[in-house]
Parts: structure tokens; C-alpha cells; sequence
């Protein structure tokens, strides 16, 4: 018997795409950057959702020079902080649409030491808590369809029925036929 809610490891498939997508994103910039830029987002491709990963290790690693600094930014639009932020929220935006998937767990997958700092910098990055983000990315609820004797009703009480036919369903309904009959 299949559930509405998504199994263990179907969310724990989807974490991993969505996080795979994310790192792909910055491999494709990449391809459109100077070489010492793109020696910097490589690393952050590879380390985008390590825990602890943040500015100050990158430039620990990289010692990147203001002129590459001065060239990531003319080549990307962003500084590399706020790249990093940018790619990382677009994953989380997306994980957190996820209904029935656990903020703890999301945080984790992040890379954030819990759902608490998660909630915090999520809230910082868009305005938003994850809460009301996942209510607002729902989908709207569809009315129900209405029955053809309601439709009937609705074209009489708009006076879409001609004369005819509204007296034959008025009548086949009034004789207890439902109305509904061709």
C-alpha cells in the first residue's frame, strides 16, 4: 500500500540530487571564468555543504589575490561570500518546499550544526522562516469538480440555459431523476 508521504530513502535520494544539482551549478560557472576564479569555485563546488566550510577557509586555502577577488566578482556578480550564500540558499529554498522532509535534517544535509542555526540563517537569507516558506511554496488547493447537475444550475441561475432546455431539467429533476441524464 503506497502512502502519500515519500519513503526514507526516497527523500534521502532527493537531498542528494537536489545538493548534486546545486554543486553543478557552480561547476557550469566555472567554464566562464577566469582560471584563478575558477580554481576558487571548484573548492567551493567540492566543499559547497561541509560543515565549517565558509569565506575564511576558502581564503586560508586559496590566499586569493585582490585582483582575483576583483575578478570574481566582475566575472559572477557577487563576491565569493555571497555566491556562497546564493547557492546554498537556492538548495535550501528548495529542500524546505519538501513537505515532510525535517528541517534537522535538511540543517544536516546543509551543513549547519542544527535546525535551530538553520532556521536563523534561512530567515537572515530570505525574509522568510523555513516555515513560512513551505506554507507559501505549497500548491494551491483545486476546487473540487462539480457535478453536471450543479453545472446545469449554475448556466440557469446565469441564464446561459436557453428556454427549452433549463424547462426539460427542471422537470426530469423535479420527477426525481436526478437531472443529471442526457
Amino acid at each position: 500500500m503506497r502512502h502519500d508521504r515519500p519513503t526514507h530513502d526516497e527523500l534521502a535520494d532527493l537531498v542528494e540530487t537536489v545538493l548534486e544539482e546545486a554543486r553543478q551549478r557552480v561547476r557550469e560557472d566555472c567554464a566562464r571564468v577566469p582560471e584563478d576564479v575558477a580554481a576558487l569555485l571548484e573548492t567551493i563546488a567540492r566543499r559547497l555543504f561541509d560543515p565549517g566550510f565558509d569565506i575564511s577557509t576558502l581564503r586560508r586555502e586559496h590566499a586569493p589575490s585582490g585582483t582575483t577577488l576583483w575578478r570574481f566578482r566582475a566575472a559572477l556578480g557577487l563576491n565569493p561570500k555571497a555566491y556562497l550564500n546564493l547557492r546554498r540558499c537556492e538548495a535550501a529554498r528548495r529542500l524546505v518546499s519538501v513537505p515532510h522532509l525535517p528541517l534537522s535534517r535538511i540543517a544536516a544535509a546543509l551543513g549547519f550544526a542544527d535546525a535551530e542555526r538553520f532556521s536563523k540563517w534561512f530567515k537572515w537569507q530570505t525574509g522568510e522562516s523555513p516555515r513560512q516558506h513551505r506554507l507559501s511554496s505549497r500548491p494551491e488547493p483545486r476546487p473540487p469538480e462539480e457535478s453536471p447537475t450543479i453545472q446545469r444550475f449554475r448556466r440557469l441561475l446565469l441564464g446561459d440555459l436557453d428556454t427549452r432546455e433549463a424547462a426539460r431539467w427542471v422537470r426530469r429533476l423535479t420527477a426525481g431523476g436526478g437531472g443529471d441524464e442526457a
